[in-house]
């Protein structure tokens, strides 16, 4: 289990996004892809880990801290983008101590800026918008055998 896909399936049961975990589904208008943004759908939602938490990970713990971008596309409407990513905020920012599906148990989710960034259009006019988080997160699986042995 990666850490991105219980967040887009979190992001799909909320009705934020439609998610596809076998990939087997064509996408549709705001579907979520985990670690890539593909040209089409042209209304769309890339989720990606970009780096560390607050600290380096410790091998001691059984949990860690990640930090993540949701990068939404829209239309040639700016406020389209931004409403999506405002939305994504809404669901995603103070969320605590809960498990998502597919069984990560998440800490915390904390938003790192309060209003969706815009990076302008994509070459066809398609304006899209960042929100950045947070994670802590639990990955018994990943420490277990270092704390066994």
């Amino acid at each position: 289990m990666t850490l991105l896909d219980p967040i887009a399936r979190h992001l799909h049961e909320r009705g934020v996004g439609v998610y596809d975990p076998t990939g087997e589904v064509q996408a549709v208008d705001w579907s979520v892809f985990p670690d890539h943004l593909p040209d089409e759908p042209g209304r769309a939602i890339c989720l990606t880990v970009y780096g560390p938490g607050t600290g380096r990970p410790d091998p001691g713990l059984p949990w860690a801290d990640a930090r993540f971008q949701a990068r939404v596309r829209g239309s040639a409407d700016p406020t389209e983008s931004r409403g999506k990513a405002e939305a994504i905020y809404g669901v995603l920012h103070g969320l605590a101590a809960v498990l998502l599906p597919g069984g990560l148990w998440v800490q915390e989710i904390q938003a790192l800026q309060a209003e969706p960034a815009g990076l302008g259009a994509d070459g066809t006019g398609r304006h899209e918008h960042v929100i950045n988080f947070e994670v802590s997160y639990d990955q018994p699986t990943v420490l277990r055998p270092a704390l066994e042995g």
